[in-house]
């Protein structure tokens, strides 16, 4: 998987292939000596954060494997003074455009934007993180304990594995060509990306989840498909019933102290058609509850494991393209106890999600510090962004009762 993410960076110099995550908090600035000590911690629990990664990208300096100084990983920017939310995106959009350091990851104390407040913002390379190993890591920098080793399941016997394969072939080729896109074509994609979120309470989500029988990932995509159906420019985009459908990234355990991504695509249809909340939920937890069952199935995936194997970042490029996908849907989860950074209180946390190339926009949700945030990123040519954000917050209020 990291192999194909360095030649899927390569082959799209435009594209940002950078994931991650901003603390946002409360209190006096901490001092970059303060950060670097959490970032230690994180490179404790993992040693490879202290190394040029393997494989390196083509061109880039350092030899692989070898030691790297930490603090050339920390950066200090200061947004605009006063310029609240509006400034800490800008810097956000200007951190997108430029390179990553020379690790591929690094840690930025943004501040300015508000009185009394700051942001610590972590991004890195996909190819080293995916969204289950970025929580862990920022678990550990925030001074949880490492989760003991752990052995990494091997691949699945070959017996089976070429069957499951065709079936999940047959499930990607079943809509190709026809998946519905939210932005009308005559918007031009200009390769830089515009940020917007909105957060409502964990206990609200919980709420809705229960109210309907369902996981708050169920709620996720259902207010999802109820806000992209009030909020989608083209009045066209559902004409002719082309199906919504969004690809949802499946993380696997990770080895204890390694890097790496263990992943697998997963599609869902997003029923934007239906009128009903209710109804709405209904359908995508027929769909989500299909798709945890499939998970004890030790062939799920088996595609996306036998594509890489052969046509590297094609298998990318392939998942990616507007054909077959509609966007990118993610869920990166939090710590589980209510964090604090260098002994100051962290308010809520926002996924930073890579748009891919050739897609208008993708969200991730994240739970932080007892508040659900939605992230919505999209290019900036997309208008009215913020909206949608909004109305997934007024979908959720629906789901839950409360509007």
């Amino acid at each position: 998987m990291s192999r194909k993410w360095f030649d899927y960076a390569a082959a799209h110099p435009s594209t940002s292939v950078a994931i991650g995550v901003v603390a946002l908090c409360t209190g006096d600035l901490p001092t970059r000596e303060e950060v670097a000590l959490l970032v230690s911690l994180a490179v404790d629990a993992y040693p490879e954060l202290g190394r040029h990664p393997v494989p390196r990208p083509a061109g880039s300096a350092g030899a692989p494997g070898t030691p790297f100084r930490l603090d050339r990983q920390i950066f200090e920017v200061e947004a605009a003074s006063g310029s609240g939310q509006a400034g800490l995106r800008a810097v956000l959009e200007q951190l997108t455009a430029e390179p990553l350091p020379e690790a591929l990851w690094g840690v930025w104390l943004v501040h300015g934007h508000a009185t009394g407040e700051f942001a610590v913002v972590l991004r890195g390379h996909h190819a080293l993180f995916d969204g289950l190993l970025l929580a862990d890591i920022i678990a550990c920098a925030l001074g949880a304990e490492p989760r003991p080793t752990r052995s990494v399941a091997g691949p699945p016997p070959q017996r089976g594995a070429y069957a499951a394969a065709l079936r999940e072939a047959r499930a990607l080729f079943r809509d190709r060509g026809r998946a519905a896109q939210p932005v009308p074509p005559s918007v031009k994609l200009t390769g830089r990306v515009q940020y917007m979120w909105e957060g409502v309470p964990v206990e609200r989500m919980r709420e809705a989840a229960s109210a309907h029988r369902a996981t708050t990932n169920d709620v996720y995509l259902a207010a999802l498909a109820g806000a992209l159906r009030a909020w989608a420019p083209d009045p066209q985009w559902l004409a002719g019933g082309r199906p919504v459908r969004v690809q949802v990234p499946i993380g696997y355990p990770h080895e204890a102290g390694r890097l790496g991504v263990r992943a697998t695509a997963a599609w869902v249809r997003l029923p934007c058609e239906v009128d009903d909340p209710a109804e709405r939920i209904a359908l995508v937890k027929v769909q989500t509850d299909r798709l945890r069952a499939s998970l004890h199935n030790p062939h799920t995936g088996a595609l996306t494991r036998l594509v890489s194997r052969f046509l590297g970042r094609f298998d990318l490029d392939l998942q990616y393209h507007p054909g077959w996908m509609s966007m990118l849907v993610s869920h990166v989860p939090g710590p589980a106890a209510t964090p604090t950074i260098a002994g100051r209180t962290v308010t809520a946390g926002v996924p930073l999600m890579f748009l891919p190339a050739s897609q208008y926009l993708a969200t991730a949700m994240c739970d932080f510090a007892g508040v659900t945030q939605l992230c919505v990123v999209a290019d900036r040519a997309v208008p009215d962004v913020g909206e949608l954000a909004q109305q997934w917050v007024h979908q959720v209020g629906l789901l839950g009762g409360h509007e």
